[in-house]
């Protein structure tokens, strides 16, 4: 018997007003982020700044965007997680998260830190070229055909765009980055679709549509 647990937002239907700049007359929201945006409140922005001094740690090239302080399991420790950004770009899926002591002391540090990528930090692809693949892929996926109109939904939807660096060897065991230049896009007001696209080439990389089936 098969059990489908299903983890998507229902999609909400507005009204998307056109952008003339595009060439398609497509409805683009495009990412512009960079660390010295930070996703906190400056209250917790100026605790992590205090802890990572503290702990002669440096904020370059982070954007905070979580700030916790666990005051009740007996390891009472303050965590911040960040984004981080190499020439100026995010780097897509490597996220940090820094976790110190009720002392202010550094506890741990957990992700992979990125120093640097080789790569330039401009585009190849235009918008209206990351949507056609993303509707392509959209098009072949099965799972969503017939369930709540999502995919005319999400054809018809404002899309969000964002243009950073992805780790093609994410998630395959291999201890060696090998990044490209890559697109994340998916429907302006949900997580889901989504997917990444190598502006190199215009290959899909990833694509999930926020669909969990557990065969038992």
């Amino acid at each position: 018997m098969k059990k489908y647990l299903i983890f998507i937002s229902i999609l909400i239907l507005t009204s998307c007003k056109k952008n003339n700049n595009d060439s398609n007359n497509n409805c683009f929201n495009t990412v512009v982020d960079n660390s010295s945006i930070q996703l906190v409140s400056s209250q917790d922005f100026d605790t992590i700044k205090y802890l990572f001094q503290k702990n002669n740690l440096s904020y370059k090239n982070l954007q905070f965007y979580h700030y916790v302080k666990d005051d009740i399991t007996m390891i009472k420790t303050r965590q911040a997680l960040c984004y981080q950004y190499v020439n100026n770009l995010k780097v897509f899926l490597y996220g940090l998260m820094f976790e110190f002591t009720d002392n202010d002391s550094l506890r741990l540090i957990s992700g992979h830190k990125i120093t640097n990528i080789n790569l330039r930090s401009t585009p190849i692809m235009d918008k209206n070229q990351v949507r056609d693949i993303y509707i392509k892929a959209i098009n072949g996926d099965s799972l969503l055909t017939g369930f709540l109109s999502i995919k005319d939904t999400v054809i018809k939807e404002c899309l969000k765009v964002e243009f950073g660096y992805y780790d093609l060897n994410a998630g395959h065991g291999d201890t060696a980055n090998n990044f490209t230049t890559a697109w994340k896009i998916n429907p302006d007001n949900n997580d889901f679709p989504y997917a990444y696209i190598d502006d190199s080439n215009g290959k899909l990389i990833l694509y999930f549509d926020g669909i969990i089936i557990n065969k038992k």
